[in-house]
């Protein structure tokens, strides 16, 4: 949308480091997980993730950057000519990207819009882009605009006054040394008895010139000499005098750093910064990362799950995470991990005392634990009815029903009396009981 942010991050010293500092930190690498397939086929799949990095060398750096430059992912996953692969990833330019709204209708009459994105070419006509390859994804928007926002559209106007304000200190280094300059007043010019009035001016100048050059040579040389009358005066421009360019030059870093949202003590600044305050700015940096990385993630997860069903591999889902950092504190993370696995454990011995007392069941157990149920490999109660049978004994005595309700777990059994059942369930299961029966006799009579 703003190509001028692209140039700056390449001649701006102040946001081309911000933006190194963001990709250097962010992009930590990937931890993938195949869902809905065998080891062996995640295995491969893992293999196959790893090559396709190696030919696409820097690939997340590039998303990364993009996004942190223009607000927005814009890429393209480019499949080969065969369709067996996913052949590269073309970034197509932001600028480029339009959006036209275009009517929807449903099936019961409705209407409703959408943006549907296009890419400027060069002869001036719009190629539209296919949404099942192409992904244009923002980090915010306007109301009613799809187009997003670039995080350093407020730094602009400050990028060009530090601009304009270094290219006029470099015409004053140019003129002036750093530490000063010298004042020279020659004695008064005597022209030669006889002279034409008419050329004592031209004289004159020249006598300056030459006295100028000289007087130059004689500075490199460290020594200076002159004649009777001459007046040698050296003028500063540093400490005091330049004192008023420099403020104004930090009042635009501080602009520029605002709009960045970039603090001065991650670009290396000698701000008198407290602890505290370094280490709550370094979170903020890092969180703001953790924004721009998201929409790389999605576009990588998404190219990569149509690259390995273009391979042949059959899976519900591929997710992708990002591995852990390096921690800018520490100690304090060490300590931070350690509270939370020490209030983990007080957690679960609380929940394991519910299950106990009977408060909880095992599968509310292992829910409240991440697991979708409980993973014991207790007997079921259609298998106990088989072998009840084969041994000759009612599976609904009374002897049998004693039994359950002694060893059946508290919950469970509060459930079946509160139901007005007293009789042992062993009918409701997946398992047919006449096969489990079958089964069974036929391995006693061996």
């Amino acid at each position: 949308m703003f190509p001028v942010l692209s140039k700056f991050a390449l001649i701006n010293p102040d946001f081309n480091q911000s933006l190194k500092r963001t990709i250097f930190l962010t992009n930590t690498g990937f931890k993938w997980q195949l869902e809905g397939a065998n080891q062996n086929a995640i295995e491969a799949a893992l293999n196959e993730i790893d090559k396709w990095f190696d030919l696409l060398p820097g690939i997340t750096n590039k998303l990364l950057r993009q996004t942190a430059i223009t607000g927005v992912l814009s890429a393209e996953a480019v499949p080969s000519f065969e369709l067996d692969s996913i052949e590269t990833v073309q970034l197509i330019p932001v600028s480029k990207v339009r959006f036209k709204k275009e009517k929807i209708e449903g099936k019961n009459g409705g209407v409703r819009y959408r943006f549907a994105p296009y890419q400027n070419l060069e002869n001036g006509t719009q190629l539209a882009l296919n949404e099942e390859i192409y992904t244009y994804e923002p980090l915010e928007t306007n109301e009613d605009s799809p187009y997003g926002i670039p995080p350093a559209i407020a730094a602009i106007k400050s990028m060009y006054s530090q601009s304009r304000g270094m290219e006029n200190l470099e015409k004053s280094t140019s003129k002036w040394p750093l530490l000063g300059f010298l004042s020279v007043v020659m004695s008064k010019f005597k022209p030669a008895p006889g002279t034409d009035l008419k050329n004592i001016q031209t004289l004159q100048k020249e006598f300056l010139q030459k006295s100028a050059k000289e007087i130059e040579k004689s500075i490199e040389s460290g020594l200076l000499v002159g004649s009777d009358g001459t007046k040698i005066d050296h003028h500063s421009i540093a400490s005091e005098k330049s004192s008023g360019l420099r403020d104004v030059m930090q009042v635009i870093e501080e602009q520029l750093s605002s709009g960045m949202d970039t603090d001065l003590f991650i670009l290396g600044r000698p701000t008198s910064v407290t602890e505290t305050y370094a280490k709550v700015s370094s979170k903020l940096f890092l969180m703001k990362g953790e924004n721009i990385r998201h929409p790389v993630k999605n576009f990588l997860e998404k190219t990569l799950t149509l690259h390995l069903r273009m391979k042949g591999f059959r899976f519900t889902r591929l997710r992708a995470s990002w591995k852990e950092g390096r921690p800018l504190n520490p100690e304090d993370d060490a300590l931070a991990r350690k509270t939370n696995e020490e209030a983990e454990k007080l957690r679960t011995e609380r929940l394991i005392s519910l299950y106990n007392e009977g408060v909880i069941d095992l599968n509310t157990l292992a829910k409240e634990h991440g697991l979708e149920k409980a993973q014991g490999k207790g007997i079921s109660k259609n298998a106990l009815s088989a072998i009840l049978r084969s041994l000759g004994i009612d599976p609904l005595s009374q002897e049998v029903q004693d039994l359950v309700n002694t060893y059946e777990h508290h919950s469970k059994r509060n459930e079946r009396v509160a139901g007005g059942s007293q009789e042992p369930d062993f009918i409701s299961s997946d398992e047919n009981d006449e096969e489990l029966d079958n089964e069974f006799q036929k391995k006693r009579a061996f």
